[in-house]
């Protein structure tokens, strides 16, 4: 499961979340193939940004980077 919302933190932007794979099916690259298809559902629709709440070490290797702390409201 992977879903889109639409929000805003001073400009449009869609939220990524939340991501779950079944248990059983975790490590096998099924987490990151729906954030790409997420991703690319998003761009061709025209969205700017993504932002999303997780583990640093599995989006950022996904072209995620964390927002400093009170940047975003």
């Amino acid at each position: 499961v992977c879903r889109l919302y639409e929000a805003r933190a001073g400009a449009p932007l869609l939220f990524l979340g939340p991501l779950a794979v079944d248990p059983g099916d975790q490590h096998k690259g099924l987490g990151a193939a729906l954030v790409h298809a997420c991703l690319e559902a998003a761009r061709a629709d025209g969205a700017r940004a993504i932002a999303c709440v997780g583990a640093a070490a599995f989006f950022e290797p996904l072209g995620f980077s964390i927002i400093p702390h009170g940047v975003l409201t």
